[in-house]
């Protein structure tokens, strides 16, 4: 790009609450190069008021995003948003893998939290929640994800996703279904179905079906290299989800207790009361 497109592509980036190694990886450019660049042309980066995320952390925030996860005010005032994930205390381990990736975007450990909703047959239940920093960059991501309050992927970065973000979509909402898998995404709108469905091919060769309902459908024929895509990043405690495709041995099964005590070596901070 010529010198005033560099100008107003590092301009735009730092607008948008980007920092400077959030920059270097939009251009490619080294350290020194990008110090010079702004040298000769009079170019003053503003420090970022969020902290730049590594691709791990990209990939499990564009993955939550596509299932459990969502950004969000956290007051009236609140000058930017934040990223919150919630899951049953059957996953707790798997709350924790994600964890352990964004903790650096997160004030809090995992909280265990009670709550009670008379709409269910028994009303009381107890879910595990993280919560990330209210930060500039899930300020561009609620700009860029959301239209209206509702996801919206048009002008999202989902086009991003790597095989991390696939197995956290997957193992946020994906399921065995016949000899394959099914993703539920009926939350999503027709357009951004299809848009996934073309990532999906484009990307990853993987061939897939749209259901009636608004859930995507695996092929058979391309399960076999979805798990192979995921499997690295699985974790073992939903390796169920997968067991099309596993060998003899790898399988374990998902444990039964509702509410499970947290593990010593887990990030829980304290259990609350809604």
């Amino acid at each position: 790009m010529c010198t005033k497109e560099a100008i107003d592509f590092i301009l735009d980036l730092n607008k948008k609450g980007l920092g400077r190694n959030q920059i270097l990886q939009k251009l490619n450019w080294s350290s020194k190069k990008l110090t010079n660049f702004c040298y000769n042309n009079k170019l003053e980066i503003s420090k970022s008021n969020n902290l730049d995320i590594s691709e791990e952390q990209k990939q499990v925030i564009i993955g939550s995003l596509l299932g459990d996860g969502c950004i969000s005010y956290s007051g009236k005032y609140s000058k930017n948003c934040r990223l919150q994930i919630t899951h049953s205390m059957k996953q707790l381990e798997y709350l924790n893998y994600k964890y352990t990736i964004i903790k650096t975007l997160c004030n809090n450990n995992i909280v265990v939290r009670n709550r009670t909703d008379n709409r269910f047959k028994d009303p009381n239940y107890t879910v595990c929640e993280i919560k990330t920093k209210s930060l500039s960059i899930f300020s561009n991501y609620r700009n860029t994800w959301y239209k209206e309050g509702k996801k919206d992927l048009q002008n999202s970065n989902v086009n991003e996703i790597e095989p991390l973000g696939l197995a956290i979509w997957f193992m946020d909402d994906g399921y065995i279904s016949g000899k394959s898998f099914l993703l539920a995404t009926q939350s999503f709108y027709k357009k951004d179905l299809e848009l996934l469905k073309k990532i999906l091919k484009d990307k990853f060769n993987i061939e897939t079906v749209l259901r009636k309902n608004g859930e995507i459908y695996i092929r058979t024929k391309s399960s076999k290299e979805f798990v192979n895509l995921i499997k690295p990043y699985i974790v073992k405690q939903l390796y169920y989800k997968i067991s099309l495709h596993l060998k003899p041995g790898e399988f374990r099964e998902t444990p039964e207790v509702d509410n499970p005590e947290p593990s010593p070596n887990l990030n829980v901070l304290e259990r609350c009361n809604d």
